[in-house]
């Protein structure tokens, strides 16, 4: 298998990926606002409006990133595999701040960081096929 991706393939990959992960976080929206778990005053991140443009942003911020790394480290899935974990638990802190902070409640909290999560869970394994990473070692010919 080449690891130089089919460019429209990869493309039509990724904005899946953004449509699945759309999804999801949909439900995941409509279902912590079905709770009643929503603060009296509503919280706008958990408005469609706001975290379905931040999903399709994330997918395609992840792949760009991982194509940046994919190409320009020496080591990258050994870097992927650590980088991935860090970034989705950098992406936690405003949503711990809302709940620290800004005293929002635990669920709406819970709601973003597993919001992040999907992002994460759905848009990996699509870089993984479209955007692989390099074989680390040296592929033998035969002689």
């Amino acid at each position: 298998m080449s690891n130089r991706p089919n460019n429209t393939t990869a493309i039509a990959a990724i904005a899946l990926a953004a449509v699945v992960a759309s999804a999801i976080n949909l439900a995941v929206g409509t279902l912590t606002h079905a709770s009643g778990a929503m603060p009296p005053m509503e919280f706008m991140g958990l408005e469609p409006v706001v975290y379905l443009p931040s999903t399709v942003f994330g997918v395609i911020a992840g792949a760009i990133g991982w194509a940046v790394i994919r190409r320009r480290a020496k080591h990258p899935e050994p870097l992927l595999r650590r980088l991935v974990p860090i970034v989705v638990g950098v992406s936690f802190i405003p949503d711990l701040v809302l709940y620290f902070v800004a005293s929002m409640p635990f669920i709406p909290v819970l709601a973003l960081m597993v919001m992040h999560i999907v992002i994460a869970a759905i848009s990996v394994p699509v870089y993984q096929r479209v955007l692989p990473v390099p074989d680390p070692t040296p592929s033998s010919s035969p002689t």
